[in-house]
């Protein structure tokens, strides 16, 4: 395997088989984001550097932070997003869906210094795991987070410590059975996902490791997994795990060493399409019925601009 052609200080974030027809999906820090068709995006070869996103549509120096590939958007999922700052929020698919594709539009209002760090792609019945820097993890099942408008906030995700903020997040479902914990020095173990309880949000959480003063460590990301699930962590090469190598180790113990990765490493997000599937009308109802009952309100917990 070889990276395809990259500029310096850029990231791959996933390799994936397409149809011309399909259409890319595009999460930015910022909360915004981008539809696009394939077919609007130049052909190139694998070392070329490609074409610059601002071809398509400005996005004004935002980083992407996640993408899928979409046949349709009218499907029975929600896209949830997390920001540093501590919110999440959880949007219908379908609310996505536009016209025109030479423009961002919002997902996500962001207060102050805030930004998104993660996204991912939901379907009924499964769960998020959330994660903090500092290493404090909350579980959550889906109807702990009421879908809101395009023009909301979100709802706090955690009862976030000082100098603490979000890190990463992961979606279950009944075939995960770990998550794999990555700290920022490249250390890493896994975990049973039975460890981590569910709870009802917002609440503090609990911790998935041992603070020591001496060798101070902070989380960077998380990946729930299956037995043979591969994750790629890529550095000056492509480095290639099989979940079931990681070490299982409690939540209180400590990382394993496993890995030998270099300075500007980072994890290789997937690529994934989103499933298509038929929407239940009972539950578009509940959720408009959650848009309709937050729109326009605010308190400590849910947060509208």
């Amino acid at each position: 395997d070889s990276l395809p052609g990259l500029k310096e200080d850029d990231h791959l974030i996933g390799v994936s088989e397409c149809d011309l027809l399909d259409y890319l999906l595009l999460i930015t820090s910022s909360g915004n984001y981008l539809y696009t068709p394939i077919y609007e995006i130049q052909d190139a070869k694998w070392k070329d550097i490609g074409y610059h996103l601002n071809t398509l549509a400005s996005i004004n120096g935002d980083k992407i932070i996640a993408a899928y590939i979409v046949k349709s958007l009218m499907s029975e999922a929600w896209m949830i997003t997390l920001s540093k700052k501590g919110m999440i929020k959880r949007t219908m698919l379908n609310d996505l869906n536009t016209q025109r594709y030479n423009r961002t539009y919002n997902l996500m209002s962001l207060g102050k210094n805030d930004e998104v760090v993660a996204s991912a792609i939901v379907y009924q019945d499964d769960e998020v795991v959330i994660a903090t820097k500092l290493g404090h993890v909350v579980r959550y099942q889906l109807d702990q987070l009421p879908t809101t408008s395009l023009k909301a906030k979100g709802v706090k995700a955690i009862n976030l410590n000082t100098g603490d903020q979000l890190s990463d997040m992961a979606c279950i479902n009944e075939q995960k059975e770990t998550l794999i914990v990555i700290n920022d020095k490249g250390g890493i173990k896994r975990i049973w996902l039975k460890e981590i309880i569910n709870n009802n949000r917002p609440v503090k959480g609990d911790t998935l490791f041992t603070k020591k003063k001496s060798n101070p460590l902070s989380i960077k990301h998380i990946i729930a997994t299956q037995t043979y699930d591969e994750i790629t962590l890529i550095d000056d090469k492509i480095n290639k795990v099989i979940s079931k190598d990681v070490p299982l180790m409690s939540k209180d113990s400590t990382f394993s060493n496993m890995l030998s990765l270099t300075k500007g490493w980072y994890l290789q997000r997937s690529l994934d399409e989103i499933r298509i599937i038929d929407i239940v009308e009972d539950d578009v109802k509940k959720d408009q019925e959650d848009k309709d009952a937050y729109d326009g309100k605010a308190s400590e917990d849910f947060e509208f601009i």
